[in-house]
């Protein structure tokens, strides 16, 4: 997971995206011209994070032309810093038993699921190959080109369900890989937690695109973040819409 770029100013790149028309937010620069009275005249810069589609007109969007990139990285900023705040907290061996219980647990009721799937189709085929004697003795309602439509699909259909047994067999029994990937996920987490306050902005850029797949953005800096797979396997998760929505109306 790495952002599309590393530079500038903005904490976020590659991974935000308009909340209207789902399009992604680029990010423009451009100034603001004064005039002084000494005829003196300064450009202020304004970075912003602006909607592709609603600057490119490429489809209709609703939504806001753009958002300051400051108003927004502060509302992001502080997401992560509270999040942060309660990772720092948890105790990893507990949260690490916990999960991996919870993981087992899921591929086991995938993996009855999966063998049940298995013997239907299995059985399926066996009632199309006891057809195909139906047929030869002119017994058979189904007609041979149908009845072999029929086979294979279901042929097909046992062989996918038979693959997912195998695979889903193969996990449990390297249950123990699956502890040691949530041990280090937790690790790296916590050491991207560690050293957010003290990194520069390409670093942090690269923590964000390690913990937050995607940033949807609204009108009025409402947001709604996506974590990556790692974190939602740790049982990471963020505070509530409602709390969420809350932190952005003191940011805006």
């Amino acid at each position: 997971n790495i952002p599309l770029n590393t530079t500038g100013s903005s904490l976020l790149s590659g991974n935000v995206f308009c909340g209207h028309c789902g399009a992604r937010l680029i990010v423009t620069t451009n100034g603001k011209k004064y005039v002084r009275k000494d005829g003196e005249v300064t450009v202020t810069p304004r970075t912003r994070y602006v909607c592709y589609n609603k600057t490119r007109h490429k489809h209709k969007c609703d939504g806001q032309t753009g958002y300051t990139v400051g108003k927004l990285d502060k509302v992001i900023d502080s997401v992560v810093r509270n999040l942060f705040d309660r990772i720092g907290g948890l105790p990893k061996e507990s949260i690490i038993e916990e999960r991996y219980a919870e993981q087992i647990a899921a591929l086991q009721m995938q993996l009855t699921s999966a063998r049940a799937t298995f013997q239907a189709h299995s059985a399926e085929v066996l009632e199309y190959e006891a057809e195909v004697i139906k047929i030869i003795r002119g017994e058979s309602k189904l007609g041979s080109d149908l009845l072999n439509k029929l086979y294979e699909e279901a042929k097909e259909k046992a062989a996918e369900a038979e693959q997912a047994v195998r695979q889903l067999d193969e996990r449990l029994k390297n249950s123990e890989q699956m502890k040691a990937t949530l041990s280090q996920q937790f690790d790296n987490i916590k050491t991207w937690s560690d050293m957010y306050d003290e990194c520069g902005i390409e670093t942090k850029k690269m923590i964000l695109s390690h913990i937050m797949s995607a940033v949807r953005v609204k009108r009025d800096y409402e947001v709604e973040i996506d974590l990556t797979v790692a974190c939602e396997e740790l049982g990471i998760c963020l505070d509530t819409p409602e709390k969420t929505t809350l932190l952005t109306e003191k940011s805006a």
